[in-house]
């Protein structure tokens, strides 16, 4: 089962990708490029996503890399890809 507090990091983890998605929705990365505010937004997504994964406990990654880290490392380009 898991603790609470994982569980409200989890969600503060969907709500900024949810968010960080709605922002690119419909545009290139060169809007990204062009658009500080865009940019903005997407590194602030980013961070609460990371700041949350941070602080899952042990028994909310099962014991493996913190969640960020293992959804980085579930991608396919990704150097880590091998560890999951």
């Amino acid at each position: 089962m898991l603790r609470e507090e994982d569980l409200i990091r989890f969600r503060h983890m969907l709500d900024a990708a949810i968010e960080a998605r709605r922002f690119i929705e419909g545009r290139q990365s060169k809007d990204v490029a062009h658009d500080r505010m865009l940019a903005l937004a997407l590194v602030k997504a980013i961070e609460i996503i990371g700041e949350a994964a941070s602080n899952v406990s042990p028994q909310g990654t099962g014991g493996r890399a913190q969640p960020a880290m293992a959804i980085y490392c579930r991608h396919a380009s990704s150097p880590c890809s091998h560890l999951f």
